[in-house]
């Protein structure tokens, strides 16, 4: 079992189109979880290298003082799980539409920009093949094993 993590988006059809071709893995099935926010606004901006140290002091003077949320709080995205197939053409294709998938009301009023987290299941030939393409074209990828039991 392999992870790998690219981004894409859903459009107007609820359809998942990712941001590169996956040409390097054999079509097969694969689980995938999709992050997406949850409302219409804008990406914000990055922040500033200033911006992240004032807030980094600020959280960290919160924590001294015991003024902090769990975890659990602070999670405004929604993440789905659900299955799908890389085809022939490394595209990835999901087995049923997003809003059949969501716990909430789902509405997708414009395409949305989301990650997307795929596990797949490879033999060792394909993983060096995509292991040393992702080190070549310099691809932002996350890739490292899962155990079985982590699904």
């Amino acid at each position: 079992m392999r992870y790998l993590e690219v981004s894409g988006e859903i459009d107007k059809d609820n359809q998942l189109i990712i941001d590169r071709s996956l040409e390097v893995i054999k079509p097969q099935r694969v689980e995938i979880d999709i992050w997406f926010r949850d409302d219409d606004e804008e990406d914000c901006p990055e922040p500033t290298k200033e911006e992240i140290l004032d807030s980094f002091r600020e959280g960290y003077r919160d924590c001294l003082m015991g003024n902090v949320s769990p975890l659990s709080e602070l999670w405004d995205d929604i993440m789905i799980q659900t299955t799908g197939e890389i085809n022939d053409r490394g595209q990835l294709v999901l087995d049923s539409p997003l809003e059949t998938l969501c716990e909430r009301s789902l509405t997708l009023t414009k395409p949305q920009y989301v990650a997307v987290v795929i596990r797949f299941v490879n033999s060792s030939k394909y993983e060096e093949e995509f292991t040393e393409r992702v080190q070549q074209e310099g691809y932002k990828t996350l890739v490292k094993e899962v155990s079985r039991s982590g699904l």
